[in-house]
């Protein structure tokens, strides 16, 4: 059976990089690929994603947390995995303890840590990037 993941991501070099990454993968099926939180809403509640990989500025309105749980009151079934620039140690203990399973700082290499935690995040466990994990 293959993982269901949606992407949604406002840049779109980001956006394609996860697209490429995640297609080399035969275990995973990507359902969707977006660049607006409407968009994001919208196909979660239609596709049923298993996991939602998503940028924590896809809505500047939003702050990240308000963010995640919008996309958590719209699946909340779905493994949540959100990609950031953070640096701050106790925001990204908030984002765990409302329900984040990863968190992947956009400065280490996407093509060696997103498929990793989407595997790992299939298998209930938290995922962090190495310069998340050293916050």
């Amino acid at each position: 059976m293959k993982i269901h993941v949606v992407v949604a991501h406002n840049v779109d070099l980001a956006l394609i990089g996860a697209q490429v990454v995640l297609e080399k993968e035969s275990q995973f099926q990507l359902v969707a690929a977006l660049n607006t939180v409407d968009k994001l809403l919208e196909a979660i509640t239609d596709r049923y994603p298993n996991v939602i990989v998503f940028s924590e500025r896809l809505d500047p309105d939003l702050d990240v947390l308000q963010l995640v749980e919008r996309v958590q009151g719209a699946a909340p079934y779905a493994r949540l995995i959100v990609v950031g620039n953070l640096r701050d140690g106790l925001l990204m203990r908030d984002l765990f303890h409302i329900g984040v399973q990863s968190y992947l700082y956009e400065g280490d290499e996407l093509k060696d840590h997103l498929a990793t935690a989407v595997e790992v995040v299939m298998r209930d466990r938290p995922y962090l990037s190495p310069t998340a994990n050293a916050e």
